[in-house]
């Protein structure tokens, strides 16, 4: 029996009706003492259920039944990396699953970056030798980049079907905020498994532009390192150009 309730349940108490909220149908107060009188009575061994599916458990930035020691982990990297979000976002990067190590999650204030983190931070032409975390991600930001994924936590082991169930439920909710809050001029997907997921990208709800590697997502993984890098680095500088040199046609 849940703590609070055993308590009121017992003789004497008078903090049941501060614990049980009023049915709304019960107008009649007469009736709801009633009722208050019938749950006293319940023998000891009856036990009210908690009423909590499994939806309520899961959590809002990837779908997956959350515990409390993940929901933590997601709050902590979701403060990590929103205060590096630039105020204009120049280039979105999109991955499709979070990390599961903090070296390997650019936004980790550990520094120390291994993998995804290290490679992407040489896209973006930020350099880490001799400088402190902050002064790297600072740089990083002052760049206009932002690094997100549609599964904002790692996937704890789940089968790669349910792993692409899940990327396909949360797709839409991510290209709402990348609509209404992110606004980036440009979004790069950097993993392959959002391949599958390039027409609704594409659709045209999206306003920016979208920067493919030969129509796939950029693979940005250690064992592809210098070719990806180097391709999604030469795209990147290839945008950069052509939106100076428009920005320089209006005057």
């Amino acid at each position: 029996m849940v703590p609070a309730i055993e308590a009121a349940l017992r003789p004497g108490c008078s903090q049941i009706g501060a614990i049980l909220p009023t049915p709304s149908h019960f107008h009649d107060f007469k009736l709801h003492a009633g009722c208050l009188r019938d749950l006293r009575s319940l023998p000891g061994s009856f036990t009210i259920p908690r009423i909590m599916s499994q939806a309520d458990l899961r959590c809002d930035g990837c779908g997956q039944i959350a515990s409390s020691e993940h929901i933590a982990r997601r709050l902590q990297r979701l403060e990590w990396s929103t205060r590096y979000r630039p105020v204009h976002i120049g280039t979105l990067l999109l991955g499709a699953v979070a990390p599961l190590d903090d070296c390997d999650f650019i936004y980790s204030p550990a520094g120390a970056w291994e993998g995804e983190a290290k490679l992407l931070l040489a896209v973006a032409g930020v350099t880490t030798a001799g400088k402190a975390a902050e002064a790297t991600l600072s740089e990083f930001q002052r760049g206009g980049f932002f690094l997100t994924y549609v599964l904002e936590c790692p996937s704890e082991g789940a089968a790669e079907d349910n792993v692409q169930q899940l990327l396909g439920s949360r797709l839409p909710a991510v290209m709402a905020r990348i609509r209404r809050s992110l606004k980036p001029k440009r979004l790069v997907p950097v993993s392959q498994a959002l391949e599958r997921f390039l027409p609704a990208l594409n659709s045209g709800d999206l306003p920016c532009a979208i920067l493919l590697d030969q129509g796939k997502p950029f693979v940005v993984e250690v064992d592809t390192a210098a070719e990806s890098t180097s391709r999604l680095r030469e795209a990147l500088t290839s945008q950069s150009a052509s939106a100076r040199q428009g920005s320089g046609a209006g005057f």
